[in-house]
């Protein structure tokens, strides 16, 4: 019995052991943006105690190397910019290398009313968080949820109205090559996907996605890829006639803007029945997918996509065929 016990209780800490290495390992290998790992884009503040005196300078240097010397890289102000006088800094970290493990040499040298001088030096590694995601979104750009969020179908739109091409000026004759000869207005169907980005400095840091657009069956209808970039769509003004179907689509989105919506619109031709997509193999599937080509302004890929791609989905109407007059 204690001999049971023992391994019981012994498997029972091995597991226990093993779910607390697993949490550490999510907390350690989780990206922070923080002074020592700033984002790209990322502002953060660095001190060191304040010397007393009426005269004491501090001078600031970023460099690629922990030694003295090395280049300044706050005089150019393109990699990382900032100056202070004082005791203390802030550093927004533009546009560091993230791809190459560098590391960077925060000094600042110190000298006190008797010229006495000290030197401190702080390393930093800039990291990549660059991420994207996308979602589909109804009309009034809320997100879709559940597995609506990433495959949504709704049915091709009623028809809107109907007109007999056996009329001319409101007469005319039936005969068998007409009566069945009927415009049918189909009506169009829109679908929206939000694609936003996490992890840049907005304020700093401009991002362009890249992104596939395909289309699987549907025939007999007009599609157009239209783009906004805004926060929402409460009064969106529509980018037309720059996106396609078609792969690497991409659209540049400035600094301050963390959405982008992409609108399908697809016209369903007017016509009759046997062109009109009414049988289930010419469901109209729109999926949009981004690609690892997106970058921020500094040509850093995205570490992640989020959900990658989505899909929306015009169902074909039932596959009535015409009326038949049987006898």
């Amino acid at each position: 019995m204690l001999t049971l016990n023992f391994t019981k209780m012994k498997k029972l800490f091995t597991l226990l052991s093993l779910f607390v290495l697993i949490g550490m390992s999510a907390s350690v290998f989780a990206q922070t943006d923080s002074g020592t790992t700033p984002f790209v884009g990322s502002v953060h503040n660095y001190q060191i105690n304040e010397v007393s005196g009426s005269s004491v300078t501090y001078t600031w240097t970023v460099t690629t190397q922990a030694d003295l010397g090395g280049t300044n890289l706050l005089t150019a102000g393109t990699v990382v910019s900032g100056s202070s006088a004082t005791n203390s800094i802030e550093l927004t970290w533009l546009a560091p290398d993230v791809t190459n493990d560098q590391i960077y040499y925060l000094h600042v040298d110190v000298q006190d009313d008797n010229e006495c001088k000290n030197h401190k030096v702080m390393a930093i590694q800039p990291v990549n968080n660059f991420n994207l995601e996308i979602v589909n979104a109804e009309s009034d750009g809320t997100e879709m949820t559940s597995t609506d969020a990433t495959n949504y179908a709704i049915c091709a739109p009623d028809i809107a109205s109907i007109e007999w091409n056996g009329t001319d000026g409101g007469a005319g004759s039936v005969t068998a090559g007409n009566a069945t000869d009927f415009d049918y207005a189909y009506g169009s169907r829109v679908f929206y996907y939000k694609i936003t980005v996490d992890g840049i400095n907005l304020a700093t840091t401009s991002w362009t996605p890249h992104f596939d657009v395909t289309q699987v069956a549907g025939t007999n209808a007009d599609v157009a890829v239209d783009y906004y970039i805004g926060a929402d769509l409460t009064s969106p003004t529509w980018v037309t006639e720059t996106l396609a179907v078609g792969s690497d689509q991409f659209v540049a989105v400035g600094t301050d803007e963390g959405t982008l919506w992409v609108r399908i619109t697809v016209d369903n031709k007017t016509g009759t029945p046997s062109t009109a997509n009414e049988n289930t193999p010419n469901d109209n599937v729109f999926t949009c997918t981004l690609t690892n080509d997106s970058e921020d302004e500094n040509g850093n890929n995205p570490v992640d996509l989020g959900n990658g791609s989505t899909i929306q989905t015009q169902t074909a109407r039932p596959n009535t065929g015409t009326i038949q007059a049987i006898d």
